[in-house]
């Protein structure tokens, strides 16, 4: 053995079997301990000896038994001796380590794939199915010292909030390192609501008994990149849009079907009601609308009309990782259940059916021009802010129908109540007619509320 071998370098997973693994793993080793970010060739040699040249050095390396350790290095990279064999550029499409890539599996199923190192002895693999309602494999691959503790647990924290993964189930590998230690795997899976946030993730830290990862700004990047493909895989198995995407960027999942629902709620008859009164019975159901999206983080406004369904405009969610409702100091986690953002009508949906829904709904064709109304939102963040003002004009644009009034409407507002005066939603306020000399007044649109159980 030459005097000139460093301490070897562990490579994780099943990769060694592969054809042309070898070069990958050499490839990355010589990234990780010369911190070579630019090109990188590698020349095979003879038998599990290989040429690496990058970053003005030049190293020879000797692969055995999954791991990697050089033989001869000088700083400035010689021209390549002769040899039979070319040299072999390593592309990131390939199964780069620390890349997230597309690959097939053995049935020809695609998959999204990220190998990404912890630390020297640390692997966290993510393999993701295209197929709908399939989670992303997590396996965290790790040498021990002596067999692992089999009551470990994985946890996960992502940008500081600690996030629930299933039970890991920890197997041993077979076979062991060459100095002796156990190679080891611990199994759970990402919801495919966890990948949204991985999408959008700036910080990622794991933990399993005593060991604790941060990982890396690089490695953060890599694995919203994962998320993105995985994302866009999953949206080329969604069926086509009939209605279109209305302009607006479809969220994480998808824009869902449009669906005509029940009827919608009667309307309450009875004396019209004060204004304290009345935003004491509409203000439990009208809640802000917070959405963190790749591009940041917006608001927006939703009502209530059931138990576990509230109405909003598209545009609020427009690009959406995730989306919560907020009320107070309550917050809670919403899906989009319906959309038509070619009309600007969404339905989000809670898992837990505990809403407080509005008294009832009026139709468009009953509305009267001047009769009073109101207006229940988040204009600005600025949440159960209640205006009132007055029904102004019924309005047409082709096949879609507005309810105009003069009762404000500000940014945050969309998505929000417009209600008549004895509690019953009218709209879901949506937009202002500002104009070019940003001159004109109380022009603010509504969507008409009997329109979300229409086609």
């Amino acid at each position: 053995m030459n005097s000139g071998w460093r301490g070897l370098v562990p490579w994780f997973g099943t990769c060694v079997a592969l054809a042309g693994c070898a070069t990958s793993m050499v490839q990355s080793t010589f990234a990780q301990e010369f911190e070579c970010r630019n090109e990188i060739e590698v020349e095979d040699l003879d038998a599990g000896r290989f040429r690496v040249s990058g970053c003005d050095r030049t190293a020879v390396y000797v692969c055995s038994n999954s791991v990697c350790a050089i033989e001869q290095m000088t700083e400035a990279s010689p021209a390549p001796t002769p040899s039979p064999k070319r040299p072999r550029k390593v592309a990131a499409t390939e199964k780069e380590l620390g890349v997230a890539h597309l690959e097939k599996t053995k049935s020809g199923a695609s998959i999204v794939a990220l190998d990404l190192r912890l630390d020297a002895e640390t692997l966290l693999k993510l393999r993701g199915s295209a197929l709908p309602g399939k989670p992303v494999n997590l396996q965290l691959v790790r040498l021990e010292n002596e067999d692992p503790k089999a009551d470990c647990e994985l946890s996960a924290m992502i940008n500081g909030q600690r996030v629930a993964l299933p039970k890991a189930q920890q197997k041993l590998l077979t076979g062991e390192a060459t100095d002796g230690r156990t190679l080891a795997t611990l199994y759970s899976e990402l919801s495919s609501s966890l990948v949204h946030e991985l999408a959008v993730a700036q910080q990622l830290a794991l933990k399993t008994c005593q060991s604790r990862w941060s990982v890396s700004e690089q490695g953060v990047a890599e694995l919203r990149h994962f998320a993105e493909l995985y994302q866009e895989e999953q949206a080329w198995q969604r069926p086509a849009s009939e209605g279109g995407s209305g302009g607006l960027m479809a969220p994480a999942t998808g824009w869902p079907a449009w669906a005509v629902a029940a009827k919608s709620p009667a309307p309450a008859a009875g004396a019209t009601l004060d204004t304290p009164t009345l935003f004491k019975l509409l203000s439990p159901s009208v809640f802000k609308v917070v959405v963190v999206s790749a591009s940041g983080t917006s608001q927006g406004s939703a009502v209530a009309v059931s138990s576990s369904e509230l109405l909003t405009n598209c545009h609020v969610l427009e690009g959406a990782q995730t989306v919560s409702l907020r009320q107070g100091k309550l917050s809670r986690v919403a899906q989009i259940a319906r959309a038509n953002p070619a009309a600007d009508r969404c339905v989000l949906v809670v898992a837990e059916p505990n809403l407080t829904a509005i008294r009832g709904v009026r139709e468009y064709a009953e509305l009267e021009v001047g009769e009073p109304l109101y207006t229940l939102g988040s204009p600005s963040g600025l949440e159960l802010s209640l205006a009132s003002g007055l029904l102004s004009g019924k309005r047409e644009d082709g096949a879609l129908h507005y309810v105009q009034t003069t009762a404000p409407i500000s940014p945050g507002s969309s998505g929000g109540g417009l209600f008549d005066a004895r509690g019953n939603l009218v709209g879901i306020t949506t937009s202002v007619l500002a104009g070019r000399e940003r001159l004109n007044q109380s022009l603010n649109f509504a969507i008409p509320a009997d329109a979300f159980w229409q086609p």
